[in-house]
């Protein structure tokens, strides 16, 4: 099942946040088409190729000049044909490159236009430069970690809920007949993930690590070291899941000390008394003790097929095809169009395409 089958995307957006965006919208279904400068397009291709090759396989590329006049049309022209457009430049590009929601929905009524933006589109830092660790530190929620994340937190969140408001928006176009534009802030989506902590911070509660509950207060819910180094994550909250887990290290005098701080250093004890490969063992004899080893990625992971989050009745690899070339589908595309040869190959002489 393709449930966005019929659904094409214009995809403005470079680099990580706007492409796994799509790259969402494409493993449901939709047709994906990138429009890249005719220079350097996504920067990605270079700076990681193989990220790249992964959030654009099966979309199709085509190579225009947004800055000309010529470029600027042919945009317009595409614009009908499609239902979601999804950019990424810093706000007030659009309105200069003469794409604004209003001229947009003037070709398509019913378009629904995604800006995703690093900071709130209105706010101060509205054009300031930045990437996924400065909004996290904005966001707040980097006070929350020991360092520094391995991976890009903002920029796969931001993509997720660009995502998720351009099938929002999708679903208000369709059933009322009228487009409309959507502004995501990865800031603002990360201070979203952080609500249930603002809460608290609001109420006065303390945020120290060791003192949240879910952040290491409770020696029930915290990650312990084994004996070659590794970690296991224990999350036996519930009392019926953490008398499972007393039961199957036969501590049973442990069942009402679920909150007891001090149980925190005899549970490390424990924990650095077996190996990790030994903790598998009990983790999966004891299946309702919320007993977990940490997994390094390339153990967790190892088929494309298990990156897919949402599917849809039998499954279905990912993407249909490689990442494309810059430009690679702007003659099919220009075809499709109406354009003749002789207008392609003048607009390509002239640089306001790539061929």
């Amino acid at each position: 099942m393709q449930p966005l089958a019929g659904v094409t995307v214009l995809d403005l957006t470079r680099l990580l946040p706007g492409p796994y965006g799509t790259w969402l919208l494409r493993s449901w279904g939709a047709r994906v088409i990138k429009v890249e400068d005719p220079l350097v397009g996504d920067y990605l291709r270079e700076a990681q190729p193989l990220w790249f090759a992964h959030l654009n396989a099966g979309a199709e590329s085509v190579s225009i000049d947004l800055k000309k006049p010529a470029g600027r049309e042919l945009f317009l022209r595409m614009v009908p044909k499609a239902s979601i457009v999804l950019e990424g430049f810093r706000p007030g590009v659009m309105e200069r490159l003469g794409l604004d929601y209003a001229t947009l929905a003037e070709r398509n009524p019913t378009l629904v236009l995604v800006s995703l933006s690093g900071y709130h589109s209105e706010g101060p830092r509205a054009t300031r430069a930045g990437h996924d660790l400065n909004y996290l530190a904005h966001s707040g929620l980097l006070s929350l970690m020991e360092s520094a994340p391995a991976f890009q937190l903002g920029d796969l969140s931001g993509g997720l809920m660009a995502a998720t408001g351009a099938l929002a928006a999708l679903y208000g176009a369709r059933t009322t007949g009228c487009g409309s534009h959507v502004q995501i802030s990865i800031t603002d989506t990360l201070k979203a993930f952080s609500a249930l902590q603002a809460v608290d911070a609001m109420a006065g509660i303390s945020l120290d690590r060791e003192e949240m509950m879910l952040g290491g207060g409770l020696p029930c819910y915290r990650l312990y070291r084994t004996a070659d180094g590794g970690q296991v994550s224990l999350a036996a909250l519930e009392p019926k899941f953490w008398a499972q887990f007393c039961a199957a290290v036969e501590r049973p005098d442990w069942v009402g000390r679920q909150t007891d701080p001090e149980l925190r250093d005899e549970l490390s004890a424990l924990f650095r008394s077996k190996t990790l490969r030994e903790w598998h063992r009990v983790a999966d004899q004891a299946p309702d003790a919320c007993l977990d080893p940490v997994l390094p990625v390339g153990q967790a992971v190892q088929t494309r097929e298990e990156l897919q989050p949402v599917r849809f009745g039998p499954s279905r690899p990912i993407s249909e095809g490689p990442a494309p070339e810059r430009g690679a589908h702007s003659r099919k595309f220009l075809l499709e169009l109406g354009l003749s040869e002789q207008e392609i190959l003048a607009l390509a002489a002239e640089g306001t395409i790539g061929v």
